[in-house]
């Protein structure tokens, strides 16, 4: 199988220890730190995740997985991980520079689809789901969080006196609430969407007064923090 991934430190490892034959980890800046992706893999104890990934797919193909890694961290390339199947793609823009040049059974993002401009979020979706193969699969975990302030003040720029303008959304999130992802989801032609109880923030408070364009959400939309949503393209 093949993958779309952000680069985090541990998910394309963990991909490619269950089978993927390819990860492809995308991020819109350059920011991936290799030595410190190499430290990580060089000095993680894998052995519990090991365990868990042999009890699902046998304990030889884990065995093999090891190995492989171990002799990639061998290799004094910069680009040693691609030696496992993990290609790391930066700079990258979908929405300016087109598809990429391959397409995945499984496309995955965490904590990052906040980050988009609002106005880019439903393009982005739709040129993600083009790079998903028939059968295959989207998985989004959104954070809908203020990210000045996730402890007191998690909806702050939900608020009329809010300082939060449009340019802000990496640093923040660009305030796209659980309703309107599910409708830019929905919108997308050819996948059914399996939706996850959604993690509402019961001890926090809303900014008073709210932006008007935010009075006619419901309590429950407002205060989610986080959203969990897998697509199944079928079409």
């Amino acid at each position: 199988m093949e993958y779309g991934a952000g680069f985090l430190m541990a998910e394309p490892l963990i991909y490619t220890m269950y089978g993927a034959k390819r990860v492809d980890a995308v991020d819109y800046n350059m920011v991936l730190r290799r030595r410190v992706l190499r430290h990580y893999a060089a000095h993680t104890d894998w052995e519990v995740a090991m365990d868990v990934a042999a009890s699902s797919i046998g304990k030889e193909k884990v065995s093999d997985w090891k190995a492989r890694l171990d002799q990639a961290l061998r290799s004094e390339s910069d680009d040693w991980h691609e030696l496992l199947g993990i290609r790391y793609i930066a700079p990258y823009d979908i929405a300016s520079q087109g598809r990429l040049d391959s397409t995945y059974d499984l496309i995955v993002s965490q904590s990052t689809l906040e980050h988009v401009p609002a106005r880019q979020a439903e393009l982005i979706v739709k040129c993600l789901s083009q790079l998903v193969k028939l059968n295959g699969w989207m998985y989004h975990y959104i954070h809908l969080e203020d990210h000045r302030d996730m402890v007191r003040e998690p909806f702050a720029f939900l608020g009329e006196k809010s300082d939060y303008t449009n340019d802000q959304a990496d640093a923040r999130g660009n305030r796209l609430r659980a309703s309107e992802w599910m409708k830019i989801m929905e919108s997308i032609e050819g996948f059914s969407w399996e939706k996850y109880p959604h993690a509402i923030r019961p001890d926090a408070s809303l900014p008073s007064p709210l932006l008007e364009q935010y009075r006619s959400y419901s309590l429950d939309d407002l205060m989610t923090s986080h959203l969990t949503i897998k697509g199944f393209r079928s079409m």
